[in-house]
């Protein structure tokens, strides 16, 4: 194997978390949403994957002329909207979105993010 491809795999992989950090960290932009968008993003592209997979569900049950990928493919679709829709809930539950969205509306949400990191942490170190 060519040494020059370790080097630019590293080269690449060390700009790639500089340019991350400093989008996330250092660039103020004056376009963000402040994380409203991510939940319209996020629902779109579950639409669109359902929409793809019933489209492929179709297509390919059509081309080879066989009802098992019909079958199957409704069966995983029908899995995947189960797990989607339990996990949601789930981390609805377990994080308590509900709460944590009406603390950022006050103002009230940094402090008590930071006080449960901070318990998390100090929890880690007394059971090791």
């Amino acid at each position: 194997m060519p040494l020059i491809a370790v080097i630019g795999t590293f080269y690449f992989y060390l700009k790639y978390l500089i340019d991350k950090s400093n989008m996330m960290f250092v660039y103020n932009m004056d376009y963000e949403s402040g994380g409203k968008i991510r939940n319209v993003v996020t629902r779109y592209m579950y639409w669109n994957l359902l929409i793809f997979q019933l489209i492929a569900i179709f297509f390919f049950s059509q081309v080879f002329d066989n009802q098992l990928y019909l079958v199957s493919g409704t069966a995983l679709l029908g899995l995947w909207a189960i797990v989607y829709f339990y996990g949601r809930h789930l981390i609805k539950k377990k994080y308590n979105l509900d709460t944590i969205l009406a603390k950022k509306q006050e103002g009230s949400l940094q402090k008590d993010l930071l006080e449960q990191a901070y318990t998390q942490f100090s929890g880690l170190l007394t059971t090791k």
